[in-house]
C-alpha cells in the first residue's frame, strides 16, 4: 500500500490545499496569524493531532475500510461509504467541544468531502503515501494556523 506512486493530481491537491488553507487564514485574521501556544500543556496534542492522528486514520480508512469494500463494491460506492464512516469517526470530537449546529454543519461539509478526496487520491494512485500526507498537512494546518 506504501510506494513511490504520487500522481500529478496529488501535487494539484497539496497545493490547493495549501493555497486554500492560507487564504481562509488571512479571511479570518486579516493576516497569516500563526498560533502561538502550539508546543503550551493546552496544546500538547500537536504530534498526536497532526501526525499520527492522519497516519492512523489512513491506515484505518483507506488501507483497510476503503481495500476491503473495493473487493464488494464500485470505487464511488465504496468511496462514498468510507467516506461516511470517516465523518462519523469525527463525531465525537464535534460533542466534546459542544459545537453548536453550525458548526456540526461546517465541520460536516468540510470532512466529507475530504474523506472523498482521501480515497480518491488513494485510488487513483494505489499508494497510502499521497492520501496520508494530504490528510497531515490539512490536520496540521488546520491546528498551526
Amino acid at each position: 500500500m506504501y510506494n513511490g506512486n504520487f500522481p500529478r493530481p496529488f501535487w494539484i491537491l497539496l497545493i490547493v490545499f495549501i493555497a486554500y488553507l492560507f487564504g481562509i487564514s488571512l479571511y479570518e485574521h486579516h493576516m497569516l496569524y500563526i498560533s502561538p501556544d502550539l508546543f503550551t500543556r493546552e496544546h500538547h496534542g500537536f504530534i498526536g493531532v497532526t501526525i499520527i492522528a492522519g497516519l492512523a486514520e489512513e491506515l484505518v480508512f483507506r488501507g483497510f475500510f476503503m481495500n476491503r469494500l473495493l473487493d464488494r463494491y464500485s470505487f464511488m460506492t465504496a468511496n462514498i461509504i468510507q467516506s461516511i464512516l470517516f465523518l462519523g469517526i469525527h463525531f465525537p470530537i464535534y460533542f466534546a467541544d459542544h459545537l453548536s449546529l453550525m458548526g456540526w454543519l461546517n465541520n460536516g461539509f468540510t470532512v466529507l468531502p475530504l474523506g472523498l478526496i482521501f480515497g480518491w487520491i488513494f485510488y487513483r494512485s494505489k499508494n497510502l503515501w499521497p492520501s496520508t500526507i494530504l490528510h497531515c498537512v490539512w490536520d496540521s494546518m488546520m491546528f498551526i494556523l
